[in-house]
């Protein structure tokens, strides 16, 4: 009888935009944000100074938008 196959559970995923080289670590005053470099940016408008601003796609570190590059060290 053949053994069956077992593939091992990873804890934590390992494609998220913290380990992707497309992410972008901004540190700000009162929080950190990650940006996604591989989407375009986006326009919005700021409403407190009443103009258009072109930002990347904030994201959240753990997450993963389905464009994964992995962050090589050479």
């Amino acid at each position: 009888m053949p053994r069956k196959r077992v593939i091992p559970v990873v804890a934590e995923p390992t494609e998220t935009c913290k380990s992707c080289k497309c992410g972008w670590f901004v540190e700000m005053e009162d929080s950190a944000v990650w940006f996604c470099r591989l989407n375009p940016p986006t326009v919005t408008y700021d409403m407190e100074d009443r103009m258009q601003v072109s930002t990347f796609p904030v994201v959240a570190a753990d997450q993963w938008c389905s464009h994964f590059a992995p962050l090589l060290n050479s």
